[in-house]
């Protein structure tokens, strides 16, 4: 290593030596090393360049504040809070980009949310402390807030990890970067002050041929605006974006399916393992020696007699032994089709097992427990044993530790062993020294379990290795090179650390990003967040209190049931299928996936389950699954997430029977116009596939949700339906797509292309009229989802006009842009959201909201807003809850939450932590039954049978709310400008700007006036919601006429002299024609008398202002 390497490039040559490294996130391996064999450090360059970091965290801050501003100023403190939070996601996006990061941490993601929130840029400055000293030679001055709250920050983190205080030096460092960076004044700021005036105003080229003979000044400002070289910038920024958030778009759609469906046979075969061992295991608990014998030697196929105390789990283990057959005989073709590396050994014991029927293979611990350690004595014995066929010492400490490192490899593992002829020599099994070792399993169970999760693992990715390597070749991604040939930027294909070869001997070459790419597709989906603790702290909790408040509100609400049913039932009819064929296997698969393992004997096929399983078919539901994975991501106990999993997969019932329906609708479709004869040629399992594929494009899935936005989801950035509504539109697009390919015949060559499949004339126009089918169907869905709520509240009396006025003036806020069914009796009034019932009305009301706009910039702007309250829109219930509680604030009624005094601060904490913990975690059936009798039979009955959810409200208390918001927002002006006439010597810019702030808030009052007289509200029901704002500016809003904000400000209660003082200074600081037009509205409204204006005058000695 006599170049410095990067860490990634330093990671990747342990990675290759040590592939059980593969998971681990290149910069904390590469950190790990040196610490561990400092020898190294002076052949890795570390981290991202200063200009980088100080770019990243300037943008990171000035994003972040600029979407606060915005924010306060569109909405007043909630409007601080939510431009906080998508300030906070947009700037960590764009900091870790430009730092260079080589993974988006979503982990930090929501912790620099959170830091966001702190005024001014000062949450983020204690991130910079790790960076060296001289980033602060410039700029600490300017920031002794951020200084404060970095040293803070690096106290306490270094209190926790190392128990010490802070050196001098040490907070003196913290406090300098830490005030520098905060304010978004870092290093690089400081030296593109030098380096950018230098290339200002020249052409692209004269940067580009600078910065290639690495000019200094060329090189910092091209790596601080684009982190790598301009040319051809707009390209790779594009690509880089695909790379971190659709990772499927660098590799292609069969790449990305092919992935998918490895990992689902993977996860599958370890779930038939498990379910196995568990059954076995329970029933040989109490079994004798023999009987035990006697069970092995029945698996083994050595007896066809099971003892009888076994007969109630033969199906269990004649299922498992057609599983291990089946994976073995998929290994010997992937072994001679050349897809699979073995020892020609390994194969011929595999080959000889799958003659004999002899379903065991030996395992061992070594290879499927994570936690298991052979112990010293075993590692002795095994060391002299090897010493004594013929190794010397060093070699045989060697062949020990390379095992224990290739442990999570099993198929290198396997031909390390069987390969070295010292190891076997003319025994065909291993020794005795060697199997303890390894920790050979002894009980059948176990032996069940190792076989077939380890043989069925090993088939779904290397089976599905050739597939990618295949697309990739295919669709020309990657390509074969000739070793003898130069890469260029090219680098050979990499898939869990194995390299490939084309039909040629050629290796087969890929772009770095598409390697990448493939890490991110193979991955778990779970982020290996490796930053401070304090980072992960916060986004564990997080993730595990966002997940709670979601499990609590969908599956613990009984209520919730009924609107899976219906709602999925609409989402199959849209695709023009029968939603009750398969419905009964789809239930009883669904029912005994949910039931307890004791009540599943005899109630469904092992393989037939497993089947589904590995089509991704069972438990994919999106809530469920983004539940799941908030907990499995935080910070809960594995019980809990036990328990978590069986009430899940109880709430994924319709779901997945559902799922099924579709399944087996597909399948009935694709056997009526494939031939028998090609079904057979393509084989049961790719035709199956083929269905499955269909199904998870068209039906939701939550493994198909990009990895990024799943993060987004887990910590409560997007709000508790923006993983459904993610889903139900990538799936309605994929059912259009799919009906418009049968009708233009682009289904038809795919099946050709694909499976060498060629159907007649009578087949295509069958295949056609199917496709206008789902066009009818798809389109009907979705009218409805538009047309039933407006007839039916047309046809109740709620006109258009009573319909918008409703949505402006008297609704939630998160109801404004829902489908709804309204009903108004005098000032009472329900609404009831038709999304529950029919899906597609999420998508349908973003269109909706465009209609009701006026004019095409209303129309827009409708649009939008209702698109982003899909998505993130308002905050979740446990954002919404938190932000409440700090502020001490309850948003259901506008009251405070703890009204004991400031001084009792214990006091007040426990209140609010009270109320936090009683609003978000309360299950949603005891919070539902608690309101039971707030609601009519009709109402519980429709509520629990049909999932009709309804609301009754008063129209004047939803409209409280909205003018509440208003005079708050008015009395934030007027406080605002006042404070700027004390401070500015100038104001008449600032009285414009505020004024402007002043009249939107009027105008939108007003139109809340009308909108009242529209829905036929009494006059003293409107004078009583208005009794906050000023008696001027409540005659104002009652005339419909916007008045503007008073000129004076901090003159009243004043005494006389001191108030013509005030009104002195103030017209100094003024045009003449602003001042006189102060006085005079002052005079007019009886504030001030003619004396005190003629004193006014002389006081300012305006002897040319005409009297």
């Amino acid at each position: 290593m006599s170049e410095k390497l990067t860490p990634d490039a330093f990671a990747s040559r342990i990675k290759e030596k040590y592939p059980e490294y593969a998971d681990v996130d290149n910069t904390v391996l590469a950190n790990r090393i040196v610490e561990k064999y400092p020898e190294y450090k002076d052949n890795v360059d570390f981290g991202p360049g200063l200009g980088k970091i100080g770019t990243g965290l300037a943008t990171e801050v000035a994003i972040g504040e600029g979407a606060k501003l915005a924010g306060t100023l569109a909405g007043g403190p909630v409007g601080y809070v939510l431009g906080g939070i998508a300030g906070g996601v947009a700037g960590s996006l764009a900091a870790q980009e430009i730092e260079g990061r080589e993974d988006v941490s979503w982990g930090r993601v929501a912790a620099d949310t959170f830091l966001n929130l702190i005024p001014g840029g000062l949450g983020k400055a204690k991130k910079g402390v790790g960076v060296l000293p001289r980033l602060a030679q410039e700029g600490a001055k300017r920031a002794a807030g951020g200084a404060v709250i970095s040293a803070t920050g690096a106290q306490i983190e270094k209190a926790v990890e190392d128990r010490e205080l802070l050196t001098q030096d040490e907070l003196l460092t913290a406090a300098a970067v830490g005030g520098t960076l905060g304010l978004g004044l870092g290093a690089a700021g400081e030296l593109m002050k030098k380096a950018y005036p230098k290339f200002s105003g020249k052409g692209s080229q004269i940067l580009n041929d600078a910065y290639e003979k690495g000019d200094p000044d060329a090189m910092q400002v091209v790596e601080t605006v684009a982190g790598e070289n301009p040319s051809g910038r707009g390209s790779r920024f594009l690509r880089m974006i695909f790379e971190k958030v659709a990772p499927s778009k660098l590799v292609g759609a069969g790449a990305s399916q092919s992935i998918i469906r490895a990992k689902n046979e993977a996860a599958a075969a370890v779930d038939l393992a498990s379910q196995v061992r568990k059954t076995v295991n329970e029933a040989t608990a109490n079994a004798t020696k023999e009987q035990k014998q006697a069970l092995e030697d029945y698996v083994t196929a050595k007896s066809d007699e099971l003892p009888e105390v076994f007969e109630p789990i033969k199906n269990t283990l004649d299922d498992a032994r057609t599983k291990i057959g089946t994976y073995q005989n998929q290994i010997i073709e992937l072994f001679h089709n050349g897809d699979l590396e073995l020892d020609e050994r390994i194969a011929q014991k595999i080959q000889d097992s799958v003659e004999s029927r002899n379903y065991f293979t030996r395992e061992y611990r070594l290879y499927e427990d994570s936690g298991y350690r052979p112990s010293q004595d075993s590692i002795n014995a095994l060391k002299a044993k090897l010493q004594k066929d013929g190794m010397e010492e060093t070699e045989a400490t060697e062949f020990i530790n390379n095992m224990l490192l290739d442990r999570n490899d099993s198929v290198k593992l396997m031909n390390s062993i069987y390969g070295n002829k010292r190891v076997l020599k003319q025994r065909k099994e291993l020794s005795d020294e060697m199997r303890e070792f390894l920790g050979e399993y002894e009980d059948v169970g176990e032996k069940l379990f190792g076989t077939i999760s380890r043989l069925g693992r090993l088939v779904a990715y290397e089976d599905g290795n050739r597939r990618v390597v295949d697309s990739l070749l295919k669709n020309n991604i990657a390509r074969g090179v000739p070793a003898s040939e130069s890469a260029g930027d090219l680098q050979r294909l990499s898939i869990r650390n194995k390299k490939f070869l084309d039909q040629n001997g050629n290796d087969v070459l890929v772009p770095e990003d598409v390697n990448k790419a493939l890490d991110d597709l193979y991955s778990s989906g779970a982020p290996k967040d490796s930053g401070p603790w304090m980072s992960r702290m916060v986004s564990d909790l997080l993730a595990t209190t966002t997940a709670t408040a979601k499990f609590v509100r969908v599956p613990l609400n009984l209520a919730s049931y009924p609107v899976q049913f219906w709602g999925n039932l609409s989402l199959v009819a849209g695709q023009g299928f029968n939603p009750f064929r398969g419905l009964k296997k789809g239930m009883r698969v669904a029912i005994n996936e949910a039931l307890p393992e004791k009540m599943k004997k005899g109630q469904l096929s092992l393989l037939e389950l497993n089947r589904l399983k590995e089509l991704g078919i069972v438990n994919k539901g999106v809530t469920a699954s983004d539940i799941r994975d908030g907990f499995n991501n935080g910070v809960t106990p594995k019980f809990f997430q036990k328990a978590v999993e069986g009430t899940g997969k109880a709430y994924n019932v319709f779901d997945t029977a559902q799922r099924i329906v579709v399944f087996e609708n597909y399948k009935k479709f694709l056997t009526d116009i494939i031939p028998d004869a090609d079904i057979k040629r393509i084989g049961q399992r790719e035709f199956e596939q083929l269905a499955g594929d269909l199904t998870n494009n068209t039906y939701m899935n939550y493994d198909r949700i990009n990895k990024g936005l799943r993060g987004l989801s887990r910590y409560g950035i997007l709000n508790e339906f923006g993983a459904f509504n993610i889903e139900l539109a990538r799936t309605t697009f994929n059912q259009g797509r799919l009906a418009k390919s049968m009708v233009d015949g682009s289904f038809v060559t795919k099946l050709k292309d694909d499976f060498g499949v060629d159907l007649d004339p009578g087949t295509i126009k069958k295949i056609q009229r199917e496709g206008y089918k789902r066009f009818a169907a798809l389109s009907a869905v979705l009218a409805a989802g538009s047309s039933v709520p407006m007839v039916l509240n047309r046809e109740g009396g709620v006109t258009e006009e009573k319909e918008q006025a409703m949505r402006r003036t008297a609704l939630a806020p998160w109801e404004k842009n829902q489908a709804l069914l309204l009903q108004l009796n005098g000032t009472k009034a329900r609404a009831a959201n038709l999304s529950y019932q029919i899906p597609t009305a999420e998508l349908t009301s973003i269109f909706e909201a465009g209609y009701r706009g006026g004019n095409f910039l209303q129309a827009t702007g409708g649009m939008i807003d209702s698109l982003w309250s899909k998505y993130g829109g308002d905050l979740t219930i446990n954002m919404k809850n938190i932000v409440a509680a700090i502020n001490n604030l309850n948003p259901t009624n506008g009251k405070v939450i703890s009204e004991k005094p400031e001084q009792d601060k214990l006091g007040r904490g426990l209140d609010m932590v009270s109320w936090y913990l009683g609003e978000t975690f309360t299950p949603g059936t005891i919070s539902d039954l608690q309101k039971i009798d707030e609601r009519e039979t009709i109402e519980n009955v429709l509520r629990y049978s049909l999932g009709f959810r309804s609301r009754n409200f008063d129209i004047v208390d939803g409209a409280r709310f909205k003018f509440s918001n208003l005079n708050k927002n008015i009395r934030a002006v007027r406080s605002s400008y006042s404070g700027e006439t004390f401070q500015r010597d100038q104001i008449a810019e600032s009285y414009e700007r505020h004024n402007a702030l002043y009249r939107q808030n009027l105008e939108a009052a007003i139109i809340h006036v009308n909108d009242l007289r529209t829905l036929d509200v009494p006059e003293q029901g409107i004078t009583d919601v208005l009794k906050g704002f000023s008696k001027s500016e409540r005659e104002d809003i009652l005339q419909g006429r916007v008045g503007n904000l008073p000129i004076s400000s901090g003159v009243s209660n004043l005494p006389r002299a001191e108030k013509r003082a005030r009104y002195a200074e103030l017209a100094n600081k003024m045009p003449q024609s602003l001042a006189l037009r102060m006085l005079q509205e002052d005079f007019d409204d009886k504030k001030i008398k003619r004396a005190d204006v003629q004193a006014i005058l002389r006081l300012i000695e305006m002897d040319n202002y005409p009297r």
